[in-house]
């Protein structure tokens, strides 16, 4: 993956609060050990967890804080999920026209 997506993508899932920083997930550490599609998959399982989660509470207090930061995760997490599945499709397209290419 490139790391101008990579870098991008982890930006979606930092929350800065003016004084200090929070990694929803650390991107980089986990592209050291993962393929992309399986970072996808690892993204979107914790999108599932946070939806669970959310569910949870509206059940029990929809005017929690817990709440509102359920759901800000929830959105930063759809942003870098659909960053690396375009930076992957892009990816396959490049490769296909560069075996044409090649081969044509």
């Amino acid at each position: 993956m490139k790391e101008e997506i990579l870098t991008e993508a982890q930006r979606c899932l930092t929350i800065k609060d003016g004084i200090s920083e929070k990694k929803i997930i650390d991107l980089v550490a986990l592209s050291e050990n993962h393929y992309p599609d399986e970072l996808i998959q690892i993204l979107c399982d914790l999108y599932y967890e946070k939806h669970l989660f959310i569910s949870g509470l509206l059940e029990q207090d929809n005017n929690s804080i817990m709440l509102d930061m359920g759901i800000g995760a929830m959105f930063r997490l759809s942003q870098a999920i659909r960053l690396i599945k375009d930076s992957r499709k892009e990816d396959i397209d490049e490769q296909f026209e560069q075996r044409t290419a090649a081969s044509g």
